[in-house]
């Protein structure tokens, strides 16, 4: 499973969105909408916490890795190094965290 997620910023609004693909490349199902982010990375940030939901729920009895893919590699190394992590940011990543154990095996890729 392959969840792609994006954050966008346009005149001081942020939303965020992603889309859940099976290993052929078939959409399960995808998502958008406004976020009270501050910037595109916290967008992302968030786009990422609501895909890992997304996915626990549809994938509650199934054992499959999933793949998140994103195109900030800031965010990458959000991911990565705790220790770069802005404060803003932080209780985002404690949540995310806070549901990886519900999967199997998860993998962070920076797409460009």
């Amino acid at each position: 499973m392959s969840f792609n997620v994006a954050g966008v910023v346009v005149e001081e609004v942020a939303g965020s969105g992603g889309v859940l693909r099976d290993e052929k490349g078939v959409v399960l199902t995808l998502f958008s909408g406004k976020c009270g982010a501050c910037g595109v990375e916290q967008a992302v940030v968030m786009a990422i916490k609501v895909a890992m939901e997304i996915f626990i729920d549809l994938m509650r009895k199934v054992n499959v890795p999933l793949i998140v893919e994103v195109e900030l590699s800031s965010v990458s190394d959000w991911l990565k190094y705790r220790r770069l992590r802005p404060r803003s940011v932080r209780k985002l990543f404690a949540d995310i965290e806070g549901g990886l154990w519900h999967l199997v095996e998860i993998k962070f890729v920076v797409t460009n």
